[in-house]
């Protein structure tokens, strides 16, 4: 069963996946697809894994980022822990959507939470405010990559 028909069997509002019509396509190739916390269709962590669960295709997944931890989690450590086996994607985010280090994500527990939860799949950094990209990304890489090594 595709994407598409999963979403519909679960009886979930089929706007938004409409004005995508790649996604029933892609999945039928083989894509997979994350779901992120900013969409609107939830705020935590646990909504989103109920409604990949609702959905039941292994086409659908959801990502985290801690910049919505911070915002919506009581604990970012124990969200990333519950849920690192899960996810298909993680965003590091200061939690002011500045330079890594301006905020108050504290990256190096946030990093030990995904190793301790067992995640192994790709990190990405995303950095919105004040910096061009360029400097974003040697900032990031000064702050982040060591952290990596560790």
């Amino acid at each position: 069963m595709n994407l598409m028909a999963s979403w519909r069997q679960a009886g979930l509002p089929t706007a938004l996946p409409r004005r995508r019509p790649g996604c029933h396509c892609g999945n039928d190739a083989g894509a997979r697809t994350g779901h992120h916390l900013q969409v609107g269709f939830h705020h935590t962590a646990s909504e989103a894994a109920a409604l990949v669960a609702k959905v039941g295709s292994p086409g659908l997944s959801y990502m985290l980022d801690t910049i919505h931890m911070h915002i919506e989690e009581a604990s970012v450590r124990h969200t990333i822990e519950q849920h690192a086996r899960q996810i298909r994607h993680f965003h590091l985010c200061e939690s002011n959507g500045g330079p890594f280090g301006s905020g108050a994500i504290d990256f190096p527990d946030v990093l030990d939470a995904l190793r301790k939860g067992g995640y192994e799949k790709f990190i990405s950094v995303k950095i919105y405010r004040e910096l061009g990209w360029e400097q974003a990304a040697r900032t990031a890489a000064e702050r982040i990559l060591p952290l990596l090594s560790g």
